[in-house]
């Protein structure tokens, strides 16, 4: 072939190949390869030659148009001593008119496809296929393109134009909080502060995610909004999820602190033990103490999920209800069973007041129970509270001794007497008028009406009555008097006791004192008396009265009355009374012993019934085991007794003096709330300050809203498979030296927290998630966009009601 071509003279360089696509690189310089590029335009050249091996040697197979054998030779390893430094072949000349010519024959093809094959030529230009969350707007670009007035649609002007896409356009169908487009969501002066918090030089074991990357972010992107298609990508098909995010998306602001999850990433400290729970529940306790008890082994829960269930969203846990975890045992307890004291709340009680000495100083305040005792009770305080007069009042004699007036001012002793006749008209009102008299009071004192109905109670009038009567029996008489300005008169004092006059006929040893005192007796004069009965027929003739007594005249005795025979033993009445005898009745024979056919027998005497059982009522406490009202003559009190858990009337008192704030609602509270009160309340459920300075009483467990998004987010469900025998304390372990009590003192904050359970080890879970295993993605465990949304909005189409179209009467039709 090199000869054909040396006689033709085509090329002296012998290296044209019109046929191949592609020649080396250096044949402009005039020393190309001699073994060329492949098909697909790679350099195949290592060296001038390709040496051939003959015995232990390594010959040189250099053509002569190269120059021949080299005098260098190849290398030991059989390679070629003449290295040729690799090319960038290129295309022939005829190469690339072919490829001009076949381009231009698609672009035309193209064209005509463009402008005459379709009407609708979107299709034709898309960037690729919508996700399946967004392929219903596919056909309408604009709904989040920005495409502005004026600006091509179709055909080819619309290929080239820009319309780029604007996140105002995605907040109309996703809701991201108040700050949608600032980092995470939350505006800048939040994060700078959380970036600013001190923390340990231990390589940040005290610290949390969110801590040491608020730390990391770099300053000028922090105060930047960000576009949501910086990190969520369309147009990758309808299988693509454009919510992942890599955690090279996530490096572009944060600077990266650590590694991976399993090396570098901080420890947990608290989680997920951050704050009080609302539910007052020792688990060491319970657990290693209370459910240990052979008394309780039957009513105790065999595991974790006996109490507590996977939430639907969020992957929380949650707690079941009362009758499912706690009934078993607290039930009976809520009732009162095996209280020592009162088993009811005493809501209203006739406080002790020292009668005689209020009337010793002329105030009168009519009946009041002898044996009451006790101070005003807090529920007639709050009650009595919305007259600012009787406030006063109760003011004046707080810390007294109402039992003893006998050392209290003027002023103390009118605000008594006042405050006994307001007691009195409280529960006038109350007896006469009923439930409206109370709601009046209490919508004047709390004015939350959402709540009167259960702070009632069903408050029935019978109790009022009957209490009314055993305690105060003149009250219909006293308090409308009272109202009137007519007071109950004061009781007459006791009058000085005279000395006795001594009688002529008394002789000195009978005067007494009188003559010892050298009085010389007067003689008395005699009066005159009425005849009296003497056994011996005249007047007293002891006392000196010798006047005989009249002789009485007889008195005739009354007709006898006719009675009916009576079978006497005699045979007829009695005639000692001087009634006549009775005719004797004519009878049939019997057989009388004695032989006396001619009477009847006496009848049988009737057997004695047995006596009547006592009938013993019950106690007026144990009469509403199931819960209500009862009252105490003992104590004159009137009494609630709770019907069990979620009581309305103790949560409904508890709610009132949580929101009205004062000294009258947190003397209601010691009463009521107090962990020992009837229906132990407090004894589970925490109580939380707020800042305006109310208190609001936890009644539910924690109750997950998918509105809020967390800092953190954990799927309990997903690890259930990997729990050992052990269960959830696999991962949960108990701190039974924890001072878990402490966190619900009264003066404790809830931020304060002594949790049951040592703090979450990261080893525990950085033994599966890593990148080869379960994955360690930051957005595995971290949600970007954070608080309270509800991630999509409905149309203002779908909540507006149209009106109701008018029917035309019959009338009409």
């Amino acid at each position: 072939m090199s000869r054909l071509r040396k006689i033709l003279g085509l090329s002296k360089g012998g290296y044209d190949r019109p046929n191949q696509p592609w020649v080396c690189g250096h044949t402009c310089d005039g020393h190309s390869c001699q073994l060329g590029p492949d098909k697909r335009g790679k350099c195949q050249a290592s060296g001038e030659c390709l040496p051939r091996r003959q015995g232990d040697r390594w010959l040189c197979t250099r053509t002569p148009e190269l120059g021949g054998a080299c005098t260098n030779g190849p290398k030991p390893d059989g390679t070629c001593g003449c290295v040729i430094p690799p090319c960038q072949p290129v295309r022939t000349l005829r190469s690339r008119r072919g490829l001009f010519t076949l381009s231009a024959i698609a672009v035309t093809l193209g064209f005509l496809l463009f402008t005459l094959g379709s009407h609708s030529p979107d299709r034709w230009i898309t960037p690729g296929r919508l996700s399946s969350a967004h392929a219903t707007t596919e056909a309408n670009c604009a709904s989040c393109h920005n495409i502005t007035p004026g600006a091509p649609t179709s055909g080819m002007a619309r290929l080239i134009a820009n319309h780029p896409v604007t996140s105002a356009r995605c907040v109309t169908c996703h809701e991201l909080g108040q700050q949608p487009f600032l980092p995470h969501g939350r505006p800048t002066a939040e994060l700078a502060a959380i970036a600013s918090r001190p923390h340990s030089s231990s390589g940040g074991n005290n610290e949390t995610l969110i801590l040491a990357a608020a730390r990391s972010v770099r300053a000028p992107i922090a105060a930047q909004s960000i576009e949501c298609t910086a990190c969520h990508k369309e147009h990758s098909g309808r299988d693509a999820d454009i919510r992942k995010i890599d955690n090279n998306q996530c490096q572009v602001c944060h600077q990266s602190t650590f590694k991976s999850f399993s090396q570098g990433h901080p420890e947990f400290d608290t989680y997920p033990y951050k704050q009080r729970t609302r539910i007052i529940f020792d688990h060491a306790s319970h657990l290693q103490k209370h459910f240990t008890d052979p008394a309780n082994i039957a009513k105790a829960p065999a595991s974790c999920l006996d109490c507590h269930m996977p939430a639907d969203t969020q992957g929380k846990m949650l707690v079941k209800g009362f009758a499912q975890s706690c009934s078993a045992c607290h039930e009976a307890q809520i009732k009162g069973d095996g209280r020592a004291g009162a088993k009811g709340i005493a809501f209203f009680r006739v406080p002790g007041l020292d009668v005689k000495t209020l009337q010793d100083k002329g105030r009168s305040v009519g009946q009041w129970p002898e044996y009451a005792e006790g101070p005003v009770n807090p529920f007639i305080k709050l009650l009595l509270s919305s007259d600012k007069a009787a406030a006063t009042d109760l003011a004046l004699i707080d810390g007294i001794d109402t039992l003893d007036l006998s050392s209290a001012s003027p002023a103390q002793l009118d605000a008594a007497a006042r405050t006994a006749w307001r007691i009195k008209s409280l529960f006038f009102d109350l007896t006469t008028e009923g439930q409206p008299a109370l709601m009046h009071r209490l919508d004047a004192v709390s004015g939350k009406t959402d709540l009167m109905p259960a702070m009632l109670a069903q408050l029935p009038g019978d109790t009022l009555l009957a209490a009314k009567t055993a305690w105060w029996p003149n009250l219909f008489v006293e308090v409308p008097n009272y109202r009137r300005g007519i007071l109950p008169p004061l009781p007459e004092k006791p009058k000085p006791a005279h000395r006795p006059s001594v009688s002529p006929s008394t002789s000195k040893a009978d005067a007494g004192d009188d003559l010892i005192l050298g009085d010389s007796p007067k003689p008395a004069t005699p009066a005159k008396s009425a005849p009296k009965d003497d056994i011996l027929g005249g007047g007293d003739i002891l006392a000196g009265d010798t006047t005989p007594a009249p002789t009485a005249k007889p008195v005739p005795a009354p007709a006898p009355a006719k009675k009916p025979s009576t079978d006497d033993i005699l045979g007829g009445d009695d005639i000692l009374a001087g009634a006549p005898p009775a005719p004797v009745k004519k009878s049939a024979p019997t057989d009388d012993i004695l032989g006396d056919l001619g009477s009847e027998p006496a009848p049988a005497a009737k057997p004695t019934p047995p006596p009547a059982p006592k009938v013993t009522l019950a106690d007026p406490e144990a009469w509403v085991a199931a819960g209500g009202w009862y009252r105490s003559d003992d104590t004159y009190t009137l009494y609630y007794r709770p019907g069990g858990h979620s009581d309305t009337f103790i949560q409904a008192w508890i709610d009132t003096a949580d929101r009205h704030v004062g000294t009258d609602s947190e003397a209601i509270l010691k009463v009521i709330a107090d962990p020992k009160s009837p229906g132990l309340c407090m004894k589970c459920h925490s109580v939380d300050p707020q800042p305006e300075g109310r208190l609001v009483t936890q009644w539910h467990s924690a109750r997950f809203d998918p509105r809020n998004h967390e800092v953190v987010k954990f799927s309990h469900s997903a690890h259930f498979s990997l729990l050992n025998e052990r269960g959830c304390q696999t991962c949960h372990v108990i701190a039974p030296q924890a001072n878990y009590a402490s966190s619900y003192d009264e003066k404790a904050a809830p931020g304060v927290f002594h949790s049951n359970f040592q703090a979450l080890s990261k080893d525990t879970c950085a033994t599966c998630h890593q990148n080869n295993i379960a994955g360690d993605s930051c957005q595995l465990c971290h949600n970007y966009h954070q608080g309270f949304f509800a991630t999509s909005k409905l149309p203002k189409s779908s909540t507006h009601i149209e009106p109701a179209t008018p029917v035309a009467s019959p009338e009409k039709l």
